[in-house]
Protein backbone atom coordinates (compact mmCIF):
# COMPACT_ATOMS: atom_id res chain seq x y z
CA UNK A 1 0.00 0.00 0.00
CA UNK A 2 2.57 2.43 1.09
CA UNK A 3 4.27 2.32 -2.80
CA UNK A 4 0.68 3.47 -3.92
CA UNK A 5 0.37 6.47 -1.51
CA UNK A 6 1.47 9.41 -3.36
CA UNK A 7 -0.11 7.79 -6.25
CA UNK A 8 -3.34 8.69 -4.17
CA UNK A 9 -2.09 11.18 -2.94
CA UNK A 10 -1.37 13.20 -6.23
CA UNK A 11 -5.02 12.01 -7.35
CA UNK A 12 -6.47 13.49 -4.31
CA UNK A 13 -4.56 17.27 -4.27
CA UNK A 14 -5.18 17.38 -8.19
CA UNK A 15 -9.14 16.38 -7.50
CA UNK A 16 -9.21 19.06 -4.98
CA UNK A 17 -7.50 21.30 -7.29
CA UNK A 18 -9.50 20.61 -9.96
CA UNK A 19 -12.98 20.31 -8.63
CA UNK A 20 -14.37 23.83 -9.37
CA UNK A 21 -13.97 21.99 -13.06
CA UNK A 22 -16.04 18.89 -11.68
CA UNK A 23 -18.35 20.04 -9.13
CA UNK A 24 -19.29 23.52 -9.93
CA UNK A 25 -21.41 24.38 -13.13
CA UNK A 26 -20.15 28.28 -13.10
CA UNK A 27 -16.45 28.76 -11.86
CA UNK A 28 -14.68 32.34 -11.43
CA UNK A 29 -12.34 33.18 -14.31
CA UNK A 30 -9.61 35.87 -14.29
CA UNK A 31 -11.09 39.08 -16.21
CA UNK A 32 -7.75 40.72 -17.51
CA UNK A 33 -6.62 39.27 -20.49
CA UNK A 34 -8.66 36.03 -20.48
CA UNK A 35 -12.81 36.84 -20.15
CA UNK A 36 -12.15 40.63 -21.80
CA UNK A 37 -10.59 39.46 -24.62
CA UNK A 38 -9.68 35.99 -25.26
CA UNK A 39 -12.60 33.71 -24.08
CA UNK A 40 -14.88 35.58 -26.38
CA UNK A 41 -12.83 36.02 -29.58
CA UNK A 42 -12.74 32.00 -30.14
CA UNK A 43 -15.90 31.94 -29.20
CA UNK A 44 -17.14 34.38 -31.78
CA UNK A 45 -14.78 33.06 -34.69
CA UNK A 46 -16.47 29.77 -33.72
CA UNK A 47 -20.25 30.89 -33.58
CA UNK A 48 -20.13 32.61 -37.16
CA UNK A 49 -18.73 30.47 -38.72
CA UNK A 50 -15.48 32.31 -39.24
CA UNK A 51 -12.68 29.97 -38.98
CA UNK A 52 -11.46 29.17 -41.97
CA UNK A 53 -12.02 32.62 -43.53
CA UNK A 54 -9.96 34.40 -45.69
CA UNK A 55 -7.07 36.95 -44.35
CA UNK A 56 -8.89 39.82 -45.33
CA UNK A 57 -12.65 38.32 -45.03
CA UNK A 58 -14.45 40.23 -41.99
CA UNK A 59 -14.97 38.67 -38.14
CA UNK A 60 -18.47 40.56 -37.39
CA UNK A 61 -19.20 41.84 -33.82
CA UNK A 62 -15.10 42.63 -32.98
CA UNK A 63 -14.73 46.82 -33.72
CA UNK A 64 -17.59 46.46 -36.96
CA UNK A 65 -15.71 43.47 -38.41
CA UNK A 66 -12.15 42.97 -37.94
CA UNK A 67 -9.94 40.72 -40.70
CA UNK A 68 -9.61 37.10 -40.16
CA UNK A 69 -6.21 37.22 -40.62
CA UNK A 70 -5.68 39.23 -37.59
CA UNK A 71 -6.93 36.47 -35.06
CA UNK A 72 -5.36 33.13 -33.64
CA UNK A 73 -5.34 30.08 -36.91
CA UNK A 74 -8.29 27.88 -36.96
CA UNK A 75 -5.43 25.30 -36.71
CA UNK A 76 -4.85 25.89 -32.71
CA UNK A 77 -6.62 22.98 -30.60
CA UNK A 78 -8.49 25.05 -28.82
CA UNK A 79 -10.91 25.69 -31.48
CA UNK A 80 -11.84 21.89 -31.84
CA UNK A 81 -12.93 22.36 -28.08
CA UNK A 82 -15.10 25.85 -28.81
CA UNK A 83 -16.81 24.02 -31.64
CA UNK A 84 -17.93 21.11 -30.04
CA UNK A 85 -18.48 22.49 -26.36
CA UNK A 86 -20.06 25.39 -24.94
CA UNK A 87 -17.68 28.07 -23.72
CA UNK A 88 -17.74 27.13 -20.31
CA UNK A 89 -17.20 23.21 -21.01
CA UNK A 90 -14.29 24.51 -23.79
CA UNK A 91 -12.69 26.51 -20.93
CA UNK A 92 -13.28 23.71 -18.57
CA UNK A 93 -11.46 21.12 -20.77
CA UNK A 94 -8.30 23.62 -21.14
CA UNK A 95 -7.84 23.94 -17.81
CA UNK A 96 -8.10 20.28 -16.98
CA UNK A 97 -5.55 19.66 -19.26
CA UNK A 98 -3.34 22.03 -18.65
CA UNK A 99 -3.15 21.13 -14.85
CA UNK A 100 -2.56 17.54 -16.21
CA UNK A 101 0.14 17.92 -18.73
CA UNK A 102 1.70 19.71 -16.41
CA UNK A 103 1.96 17.17 -13.29
CA UNK A 104 2.73 14.46 -15.77
CA UNK A 105 5.12 16.19 -17.53
CA UNK A 106 7.10 17.06 -14.85
CA UNK A 107 6.52 13.60 -13.69
CA UNK A 108 8.50 12.09 -16.22
CA UNK A 109 11.11 14.53 -16.58
CA UNK A 110 12.17 14.96 -13.09
CA UNK A 111 11.99 11.42 -12.23
CA UNK A 112 14.36 10.65 -15.55
CA UNK A 113 16.59 13.58 -15.39
CA UNK A 114 16.86 15.08 -12.16
CA UNK A 115 15.95 12.61 -9.04
CA UNK A 116 16.89 9.74 -11.54
CA UNK A 117 14.55 7.06 -9.64
CA UNK A 118 15.61 7.68 -6.42
CA UNK A 119 12.96 9.48 -4.50
CA UNK A 120 9.37 9.07 -6.04
CA UNK A 121 7.80 10.97 -3.17
CA UNK A 122 9.93 14.45 -3.88
CA UNK A 123 9.35 13.49 -7.72
CA UNK A 124 5.62 13.77 -6.95
CA UNK A 125 5.48 16.63 -4.90
CA UNK A 126 7.58 18.70 -7.38
CA UNK A 127 5.36 17.77 -10.20
CA UNK A 128 2.20 18.19 -7.63
CA UNK A 129 3.60 22.13 -6.88
CA UNK A 130 4.70 22.84 -10.52
CA UNK A 131 0.76 21.42 -11.66
CA UNK A 132 -1.08 23.69 -9.57
CA UNK A 133 0.73 26.95 -10.88
CA UNK A 134 -2.06 29.41 -12.23
CA UNK A 135 -1.35 29.04 -15.79
CA UNK A 136 -2.56 31.82 -17.89
CA UNK A 137 -4.89 29.70 -20.23
CA UNK A 138 -4.08 31.88 -23.73
CA UNK A 139 -1.27 29.51 -24.28
CA UNK A 140 -2.77 26.50 -23.60
CA UNK A 141 0.12 24.31 -23.38
CA UNK A 142 2.88 27.02 -23.58
CA UNK A 143 3.97 26.63 -20.16
CA UNK A 144 2.23 23.82 -18.58
CA UNK A 145 3.80 21.68 -21.93
CA UNK A 146 7.52 22.79 -21.27
CA UNK A 147 8.68 20.07 -19.06
CA UNK A 148 6.93 17.19 -21.17
CA UNK A 149 8.70 18.80 -24.32
CA UNK A 150 11.95 19.60 -22.68
CA UNK A 151 11.54 15.39 -21.72
CA UNK A 152 11.59 14.67 -25.10
CA UNK A 153 14.58 16.97 -26.36
CA UNK A 154 16.82 15.19 -23.97
CA UNK A 155 15.43 11.61 -24.98
CA UNK A 156 16.24 12.73 -28.23
CA UNK A 157 19.59 14.13 -27.75
CA UNK A 158 20.26 10.72 -25.28
CA UNK A 159 19.43 8.24 -27.86
CA UNK A 160 16.42 7.06 -25.55
CA UNK A 161 13.48 8.49 -27.94
CA UNK A 162 10.55 6.46 -29.09
CA UNK A 163 7.82 7.09 -31.69
CA UNK A 164 6.40 9.13 -29.08
CA UNK A 165 8.95 11.74 -28.65
CA UNK A 166 8.79 13.08 -31.83
CA UNK A 167 5.03 12.94 -32.37
CA UNK A 168 4.72 15.64 -29.07
CA UNK A 169 7.35 17.71 -31.12
CA UNK A 170 5.03 17.73 -34.37
CA UNK A 171 2.24 18.46 -32.22
CA UNK A 172 2.71 20.29 -29.78
CA UNK A 173 2.37 23.42 -31.80
CA UNK A 174 -1.07 23.06 -32.43
CA UNK A 175 -1.24 23.22 -28.79
CA UNK A 176 0.26 26.16 -27.87
CA UNK A 177 1.70 29.71 -29.39
CA UNK A 178 4.89 30.38 -31.17
CA UNK A 179 5.09 33.84 -29.66
CA UNK A 180 4.02 33.69 -26.33
CA UNK A 181 6.52 30.98 -25.05
CA UNK A 182 7.71 28.68 -27.54
CA UNK A 183 10.19 30.89 -29.08
CA UNK A 184 12.10 31.67 -26.47
CA UNK A 185 11.87 28.42 -24.77
CA UNK A 186 13.63 27.06 -27.69
CA UNK A 187 16.12 30.09 -27.95
CA UNK A 188 17.00 28.90 -24.09
CA UNK A 189 17.30 25.44 -25.51
CA UNK A 190 19.23 26.31 -28.87
CA UNK A 191 22.06 27.37 -26.04
CA UNK A 192 21.52 25.08 -23.99
CA UNK A 193 22.79 22.37 -26.96
CA UNK A 194 24.93 24.90 -28.13
CA UNK A 195 26.87 24.26 -24.81
CA UNK A 196 26.69 20.46 -25.09
CA UNK A 197 27.99 20.55 -28.41
CA UNK A 198 31.42 23.27 -27.72
CA UNK A 199 31.83 21.30 -24.54
CA UNK A 200 31.54 17.47 -26.16
CA UNK A 201 32.80 18.82 -29.87
CA UNK A 202 30.42 16.47 -31.23
CA UNK A 203 27.31 17.42 -33.69
CA UNK A 204 24.08 15.66 -32.39
CA UNK A 205 21.92 15.65 -36.06
CA UNK A 206 18.92 14.07 -34.72
CA UNK A 207 18.35 17.36 -32.39
CA UNK A 208 19.03 19.41 -35.31
CA UNK A 209 16.58 17.39 -37.17
CA UNK A 210 14.25 17.32 -34.13
CA UNK A 211 14.26 21.54 -33.94
CA UNK A 212 13.67 21.88 -38.06
CA UNK A 213 10.67 19.64 -37.52
CA UNK A 214 9.28 21.61 -35.00
CA UNK A 215 10.28 25.42 -36.58
CA UNK A 216 8.14 23.34 -39.67
CA UNK A 217 5.15 22.61 -38.03
CA UNK A 218 5.28 25.40 -35.93
CA UNK A 219 4.85 27.48 -39.25
CA UNK A 220 2.15 25.62 -40.20
CA UNK A 221 0.34 25.72 -36.97
CA UNK A 222 0.44 29.39 -37.11
CA UNK A 223 0.69 30.07 -40.85
CA UNK A 224 -2.20 32.86 -40.37
CA UNK A 225 0.85 34.96 -38.27
CA UNK A 226 3.78 34.62 -40.96
CA UNK A 227 1.34 35.28 -43.55
CA UNK A 228 0.33 38.76 -41.93
CA UNK A 229 3.89 39.01 -41.00
CA UNK A 230 5.51 38.66 -44.65
CA UNK A 231 3.24 38.47 -46.91
CA UNK A 232 -0.10 40.64 -46.11
CA UNK A 233 -0.62 44.53 -47.15
CA UNK A 234 -2.16 45.59 -43.77
CA UNK A 235 -1.53 47.99 -41.80
CA UNK A 236 -1.07 47.03 -38.16
CA UNK A 237 -1.74 48.95 -35.07
CA UNK A 238 1.87 47.51 -33.67
CA UNK A 239 3.49 49.60 -36.49
CA UNK A 240 3.00 52.57 -33.97
CA UNK A 241 4.17 51.19 -31.03
CA UNK A 242 7.35 52.92 -28.74
CA UNK A 243 7.95 51.83 -25.94
CA UNK A 244 10.52 54.42 -24.25
CA UNK A 245 12.30 53.62 -21.44
CA UNK A 246 12.54 56.09 -18.50
CA UNK A 247 14.76 54.34 -16.35
CA UNK A 248 18.38 55.11 -15.54
CA UNK A 249 20.50 52.16 -14.92
CA UNK A 250 19.58 52.33 -10.41
CA UNK A 251 16.03 52.45 -11.53
CA UNK A 252 16.75 49.18 -13.87
CA UNK A 253 18.30 47.32 -10.48
CA UNK A 254 15.44 48.23 -8.75
CA UNK A 255 12.74 47.18 -10.73
CA UNK A 256 14.56 43.85 -12.18
CA UNK A 257 14.81 42.64 -8.21
CA UNK A 258 11.34 43.58 -7.61
CA UNK A 259 10.47 41.71 -10.92
CA UNK A 260 12.80 38.62 -9.39
CA UNK A 261 10.47 38.49 -6.44
CA UNK A 262 6.69 38.77 -7.90
CA UNK A 263 7.62 37.23 -11.78
CA UNK A 264 4.96 37.94 -14.38
CA UNK A 265 1.04 37.46 -13.94
CA UNK A 266 1.14 35.83 -17.26
CA UNK A 267 3.87 33.46 -16.68
CA UNK A 268 3.49 32.85 -12.75
CA UNK A 269 5.95 30.72 -10.84
CA UNK A 270 5.00 31.86 -7.63
CA UNK A 271 8.62 30.67 -6.16
CA UNK A 272 8.98 33.47 -3.05
CA UNK A 273 9.69 32.93 -1.03
CA UNK A 274 9.53 29.17 -0.40
CA UNK A 275 11.19 28.00 -3.68
CA UNK A 276 14.13 30.87 -3.02
CA UNK A 277 14.40 30.11 0.53
CA UNK A 278 15.71 26.31 -0.69
CA UNK A 279 17.50 27.04 -3.85
CA UNK A 280 19.66 29.61 -1.63
CA UNK A 281 20.29 27.09 1.15
CA UNK A 282 21.30 24.64 -1.39
CA UNK A 283 24.04 26.95 -2.37
CA UNK A 284 24.95 27.60 1.16
CA UNK A 285 25.00 23.77 2.20
CA UNK A 286 25.67 22.22 -0.77
CA UNK A 287 29.13 23.01 -2.40
CA UNK A 288 29.73 21.07 -4.97
CA UNK A 289 26.12 22.43 -6.32
CA UNK A 290 28.12 25.19 -8.08
CA UNK A 291 30.03 22.61 -10.61
CA UNK A 292 26.38 21.75 -11.47
CA UNK A 293 26.38 22.56 -14.66
CA UNK A 294 22.71 22.26 -15.41
CA UNK A 295 21.92 24.27 -12.30
CA UNK A 296 24.23 27.20 -13.38
CA UNK A 297 22.80 27.52 -16.43
CA UNK A 298 19.38 27.59 -15.21
CA UNK A 299 20.49 30.36 -12.56
CA UNK A 300 21.49 32.50 -15.45
CA UNK A 301 18.62 32.04 -17.15
CA UNK A 302 16.30 33.28 -14.77
CA UNK A 303 19.15 36.41 -14.17
CA UNK A 304 18.55 37.21 -17.97
CA UNK A 305 15.19 36.45 -18.35
CA UNK A 306 14.24 39.25 -15.81
CA UNK A 307 17.18 41.51 -16.21
CA UNK A 308 16.20 41.67 -20.36
CA UNK A 309 12.62 42.82 -19.61
CA UNK A 310 14.14 45.68 -17.72
CA UNK A 311 17.20 46.49 -19.44
CA UNK A 312 15.42 46.35 -22.93
CA UNK A 313 12.06 48.11 -22.18
CA UNK A 314 13.18 49.99 -19.24
CA UNK A 315 16.53 51.55 -19.84
CA UNK A 316 16.81 54.98 -21.68
CA UNK A 317 19.66 54.38 -22.41
CA UNK A 318 18.58 51.62 -25.12
CA UNK A 319 15.92 54.22 -26.68
CA UNK A 320 18.09 55.08 -29.93
CA UNK A 321 17.07 51.15 -30.81
CA UNK A 322 13.26 51.47 -30.78
CA UNK A 323 13.09 54.97 -32.35
CA UNK A 324 14.85 53.08 -35.46
CA UNK A 325 13.25 49.68 -35.59
CA UNK A 326 9.89 49.24 -35.62
CA UNK A 327 9.51 45.45 -35.34
CA UNK A 328 11.48 46.03 -31.65
CA UNK A 329 9.05 48.54 -30.82
CA UNK A 330 5.87 45.98 -31.86
CA UNK A 331 7.63 42.62 -31.04
CA UNK A 332 7.51 41.29 -27.66
CA UNK A 333 10.16 39.87 -26.02
CA UNK A 334 8.80 36.83 -23.60
CA UNK A 335 11.80 35.78 -22.50
CA UNK A 336 10.08 35.93 -18.92
CA UNK A 337 7.81 32.79 -20.24
CA UNK A 338 10.98 30.25 -18.89
CA UNK A 339 10.96 31.10 -15.51
CA UNK A 340 8.03 28.64 -14.09
CA UNK A 341 10.08 25.95 -15.92
CA UNK A 342 13.19 26.99 -14.73
CA UNK A 343 12.68 27.66 -10.61
CA UNK A 344 10.84 24.42 -10.72
CA UNK A 345 13.81 22.15 -12.26
CA UNK A 346 16.25 24.76 -9.78
CA UNK A 347 13.76 23.52 -6.70
CA UNK A 348 14.17 19.83 -8.03
CA UNK A 349 17.56 20.26 -8.43
CA UNK A 350 17.98 21.76 -4.65
CA UNK A 351 15.76 19.37 -3.43
CA UNK A 352 17.72 15.79 -5.05
CA UNK A 353 21.37 17.77 -3.26
CA UNK A 354 19.60 18.43 -0.19
CA UNK A 355 17.70 15.50 0.47
CA UNK A 356 21.36 13.65 0.63
CA UNK A 357 21.59 15.62 3.94
CA UNK A 358 19.26 13.26 6.03
CA UNK A 359 18.44 15.40 8.94
CA UNK A 360 16.98 17.93 6.06
CA UNK A 361 14.63 15.77 4.85
CA UNK A 362 11.77 16.00 6.54
CA UNK A 363 12.38 20.02 6.76
CA UNK A 364 12.39 19.63 2.70
CA UNK A 365 9.16 17.56 2.26
CA UNK A 366 7.14 20.15 4.62
CA UNK A 367 8.77 23.03 2.28
CA UNK A 368 6.82 21.35 -0.66
CA UNK A 369 3.74 21.30 0.89
CA UNK A 370 4.03 24.44 1.84
CA UNK A 371 4.69 25.34 -1.74
CA UNK A 372 1.72 23.52 -3.01
CA UNK A 373 -0.91 25.39 -0.17
CA UNK A 374 0.95 28.86 -1.25
CA UNK A 375 0.18 28.02 -4.93
CA UNK A 376 -3.26 26.75 -4.70
CA UNK A 377 -4.76 28.98 -1.57
CA UNK A 378 -1.92 32.30 -2.01
CA UNK A 379 -4.47 35.07 -1.47
CA UNK A 380 -1.76 37.67 -2.55
CA UNK A 381 -2.09 36.26 -6.58
CA UNK A 382 -5.02 38.06 -7.14
CA UNK A 383 -4.21 38.74 -10.38
CA UNK A 384 -3.75 35.08 -11.36
CA UNK A 385 -5.76 32.80 -13.06
CA UNK A 386 -6.25 30.50 -9.78
CA UNK A 387 -10.08 29.35 -10.32
CA UNK A 388 -9.45 27.22 -7.19
CA UNK A 389 -8.95 29.97 -4.83
CA UNK A 390 -11.37 32.19 -6.53
CA UNK A 391 -14.33 29.94 -6.67
CA UNK A 392 -13.87 28.93 -3.06
CA UNK A 393 -12.30 31.69 -1.15
CA UNK A 394 -12.90 34.57 -3.28
CA UNK A 395 -16.61 35.43 -3.52
CA UNK A 396 -16.64 38.99 -3.94
CA UNK A 397 -13.65 39.34 -6.49
CA UNK A 398 -14.13 42.21 -9.28
CA UNK A 399 -11.22 40.58 -10.88
CA UNK A 400 -12.75 37.19 -11.51
CA UNK A 401 -16.13 35.91 -12.46
CA UNK A 402 -17.99 33.03 -14.18
CA UNK A 403 -18.58 33.32 -17.71
CA UNK A 404 -22.39 33.10 -17.79
CA UNK A 405 -21.91 36.28 -14.56
CA UNK A 406 -19.17 38.41 -17.11
CA UNK A 407 -21.09 38.10 -20.17
CA UNK A 408 -24.64 38.01 -18.93
CA UNK A 409 -26.44 37.08 -22.68
CA UNK A 410 -29.93 36.89 -21.49
CA UNK A 411 -29.76 40.21 -19.99
CA UNK A 412 -27.84 41.66 -22.99
CA UNK A 413 -29.78 40.01 -25.58
CA UNK A 414 -33.41 41.75 -23.90
CA UNK A 415 -31.43 45.24 -24.53
CA UNK A 416 -30.92 44.29 -28.30
CA UNK A 417 -34.25 42.90 -28.62
CA UNK A 418 -35.44 46.49 -27.06
CA UNK A 419 -33.22 48.27 -29.30
CA UNK A 420 -34.16 46.08 -32.11
CA UNK A 421 -30.22 45.95 -32.56
CA UNK A 422 -29.15 44.17 -36.13
CA UNK A 423 -25.35 43.35 -37.01
CA UNK A 424 -25.05 46.60 -39.10
CA UNK A 425 -25.85 48.97 -36.06
CA UNK A 426 -22.74 49.87 -34.06
CA UNK A 427 -22.40 50.69 -30.39
CA UNK A 428 -19.91 52.45 -28.49
CA UNK A 429 -18.53 50.99 -24.93
CA UNK A 430 -17.33 53.30 -22.06
CA UNK A 431 -16.30 51.82 -18.80
CA UNK A 432 -16.39 47.88 -19.21
CA UNK A 433 -14.96 45.51 -22.22
CA UNK A 434 -16.52 45.83 -25.97
CA UNK A 435 -15.95 42.53 -26.21
CA UNK A 436 -18.94 41.38 -23.72
CA UNK A 437 -21.45 42.93 -26.21
CA UNK A 438 -19.57 41.73 -29.30
CA UNK A 439 -19.94 37.98 -27.46
CA UNK A 440 -23.56 38.70 -27.46
CA UNK A 441 -24.14 39.70 -31.07
CA UNK A 442 -23.90 43.45 -30.75
CA UNK A 443 -21.22 45.35 -33.10
CA UNK A 444 -18.91 47.63 -31.69
CA UNK A 445 -17.00 50.65 -32.67
CA UNK A 446 -13.86 49.50 -30.25
CA UNK A 447 -11.98 46.46 -28.90
CA UNK A 448 -9.42 45.24 -26.68
CA UNK A 449 -6.97 43.71 -29.10
CA UNK A 450 -2.94 42.90 -29.27
CA UNK A 451 -3.15 43.37 -32.70
CA UNK A 452 -5.66 45.02 -34.99
CA UNK A 453 -5.61 47.68 -38.44
CA UNK A 454 -4.52 50.85 -37.59
CA UNK A 455 -6.94 52.40 -39.04
CA UNK A 456 -9.19 51.14 -36.92
CA UNK A 457 -6.73 52.99 -33.80
CA UNK A 458 -6.34 56.63 -36.17
CA UNK A 459 -10.83 56.41 -36.53
CA UNK A 460 -10.96 56.08 -32.52
CA UNK A 461 -8.80 58.74 -32.02
CA UNK A 462 -10.54 61.15 -33.71
CA UNK A 463 -13.44 60.46 -31.10
CA UNK A 464 -11.51 60.09 -28.18
CA UNK A 465 -8.95 63.22 -28.65
CA UNK A 466 -10.43 65.62 -26.56
CA UNK A 467 -10.51 63.14 -23.60
CA UNK A 468 -7.08 62.01 -24.24
CA UNK A 469 -5.84 65.83 -24.12
CA UNK A 470 -7.11 65.66 -20.81
CA UNK A 471 -3.90 62.98 -19.35
CA UNK A 472 -0.97 62.93 -20.88
CA UNK A 473 -0.38 59.09 -19.26
CA UNK A 474 -3.79 58.17 -21.26
CA UNK A 475 -2.56 59.79 -24.43
CA UNK A 476 1.19 58.49 -24.32
CA UNK A 477 -0.37 54.77 -23.25
CA UNK A 478 -3.01 55.06 -26.45
CA UNK A 479 -0.88 56.51 -28.83
CA UNK A 480 2.36 54.25 -28.73
CA UNK A 481 0.37 51.22 -27.26
CA UNK A 482 -2.80 51.06 -28.12
CA UNK A 483 -3.73 47.69 -27.36
CA UNK A 484 -7.86 49.32 -25.64
CA UNK A 485 -8.92 51.24 -28.84
CA UNK A 486 -12.02 52.11 -27.25
CA UNK A 487 -14.04 55.24 -25.91
CA UNK A 488 -11.73 56.20 -22.91
CA UNK A 489 -12.85 58.48 -20.36
CA UNK A 490 -9.51 60.38 -18.38
CA UNK A 491 -12.06 60.47 -15.11
CA UNK A 492 -11.97 56.56 -15.49
CA UNK A 493 -8.12 56.17 -15.58
CA UNK A 494 -7.80 58.01 -12.54
CA UNK A 495 -9.88 56.44 -10.32
CA UNK A 496 -10.77 52.85 -10.19
CA UNK A 497 -13.96 53.55 -7.28
CA UNK A 498 -15.68 56.00 -9.57
CA UNK A 499 -19.18 56.06 -9.52
CA UNK A 500 -20.24 58.33 -12.48
CA UNK A 501 -18.48 60.49 -15.36
CA UNK A 502 -19.17 63.91 -14.88
CA UNK A 503 -17.64 65.34 -18.65
CA UNK A 504 -16.97 62.66 -21.59
CA UNK A 505 -15.39 64.88 -24.33
CA UNK A 506 -15.57 62.73 -27.17
CA UNK A 507 -16.46 63.87 -30.82
CA UNK A 508 -20.04 62.44 -31.40
CA UNK A 509 -20.49 63.65 -35.45
CA UNK A 510 -17.34 61.39 -36.04
CA UNK A 511 -19.08 58.59 -33.87
CA UNK A 512 -22.02 59.22 -36.29
CA UNK A 513 -19.95 58.73 -39.36
CA UNK A 514 -18.92 54.94 -38.15
CA UNK A 515 -22.95 54.22 -38.05
CA UNK A 516 -22.61 54.08 -34.05
CA UNK A 517 -26.20 54.63 -32.91
CA UNK A 518 -25.90 53.99 -29.19
CA UNK A 519 -22.87 54.83 -25.80
CA UNK A 520 -23.74 51.65 -23.57
CA UNK A 521 -22.05 52.70 -20.20
CA UNK A 522 -21.32 51.42 -16.89
CA UNK A 523 -21.51 54.75 -15.18
CA UNK A 524 -23.98 57.51 -15.71
CA UNK A 525 -22.53 60.18 -17.64
CA UNK A 526 -23.66 63.58 -16.22
CA UNK A 527 -23.46 66.03 -18.80
CA UNK A 528 -25.03 63.53 -21.64
CA UNK A 529 -27.92 63.13 -18.63
CA UNK A 530 -28.01 67.32 -19.04
CA UNK A 531 -29.04 66.97 -22.22
CA UNK A 532 -31.72 64.65 -22.75
CA UNK A 533 -29.72 61.80 -24.32
CA UNK A 534 -30.11 58.29 -21.67
CA UNK A 535 -32.59 56.49 -23.71
CA UNK A 536 -32.37 53.29 -22.09
CA UNK A 537 -31.56 52.43 -18.08
CA UNK A 538 -31.58 48.79 -17.52
CA UNK A 539 -30.32 47.28 -13.94
CA UNK A 540 -29.83 43.59 -14.25
CA UNK A 541 -31.69 40.96 -11.56
CA UNK A 542 -28.50 39.29 -11.31
CA UNK A 543 -25.92 40.74 -8.45
CA UNK A 544 -23.39 38.76 -9.09
CA UNK A 545 -22.80 39.83 -12.63
CA UNK A 546 -19.96 42.09 -13.90
CA UNK A 547 -22.39 44.61 -15.25
CA UNK A 548 -25.15 44.47 -13.65
CA UNK A 549 -25.98 48.21 -14.50
CA UNK A 550 -26.20 49.72 -17.84
CA UNK A 551 -26.57 52.97 -19.03
CA UNK A 552 -27.32 53.76 -22.98
CA UNK A 553 -27.56 57.22 -24.62
CA UNK A 554 -28.40 58.11 -27.83
CA UNK A 555 -25.80 59.14 -30.11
Amino acid sequence: MRQYSFHIFSVAILFIFLSPFFLKKDFKCLVGDNLNQHIAINSIIVQNDALCFESDEKVPYIMGGIPRGFLKSELNFVFLLYKYLSTTDAYRIIKILICLVAFFGMLLFSNRYIFKNENKSLTYLISIAFATLPFFPNGFLTIAGQPLLLFSYLNIYYKKDNKYDWLLICIFPFFSSLILGNLFFHVFLFAFFISKFYLSGKVNYKIIFSFLIFIFFSIVAEYRLFEFTFFSDFFSSRDEMLRLGTLNLKGVIGTSLIFLIKGHRHFASLHFPFIVLIIVAALIFIKTLKGNKLFMFLILIVIFSVSFENIFYGWDKLNFLKLKSNFINSFTFRFYSILPLAFYLLLGISLFELCKIQKYRFFLYFFVVLIVGNNMFGTKHISSENVFYHTYFNEKSKTHYSINDFYSTDFISSIRTQLKLNKNDMVACVGFPSVLLNYNNISTIGGFLNNYPLKFKERMRKIIASELSKNKELKKRYDYYGVRCEILSSELSNNNSIKKINDLSINLVELRNYNCNYIFSKYPIENFDREGKLVLKKHNSNQKAYLSKIFIYKV
